[in-house]
């Protein structure tokens, strides 16, 4: 993660500016390391700093952060608030939150999302 982060910086110093990927990238490699702090606060800066809109891959970043913590409230709190800026969630999107019921061995979660999905 420090790594990315050092390269966006340096990528700024040249002139490039951070886009919505850019921040999708730097959360997952936040969330690869287990830092759920980086990635919300990374998540904030895209949203409210550089003012950018969300995008469901900005969404599922942070729901896939939160799926790899255990924190299933706030992964389906992330997936409610991306259907209310009228994102559709992905297969990526279901796949994240399968994933994160299953480890809490949530089978009947897990069944109700595949079959959302």
């Amino acid at each position: 993660y420090n790594e990315a982060l050092q390269t966006v910086d340096k990528m700024e110093q040249l002139g490039i500016k951070r886009t919505s990927e850019t921040y999708t990238h730097l959360i997952t490699a936040a969330a690869r390391v287990h830092d759920l702090e980086a990635a919300e606060n990374l998540y904030e800066e895209a949203i409210s700093k550089r003012k950018y809109l969300p995008t469901i891959q900005l969404c599922t970043a942070l729901l896939q952060a939160y799926t790899k913590e255990g924190d299933m409230l706030n992964a389906e709190k992330m997936i409610r608030e991306a259907k209310e800026h009228g994102l559709t969630p992905t297969v990526p999107t279901y796949t994240a939150l399968i994933q994160g019921f299953a480890r809490q061995r949530n089978v009947k979660k897990c069944w109700n999302l595949y079959n959302r999905a």
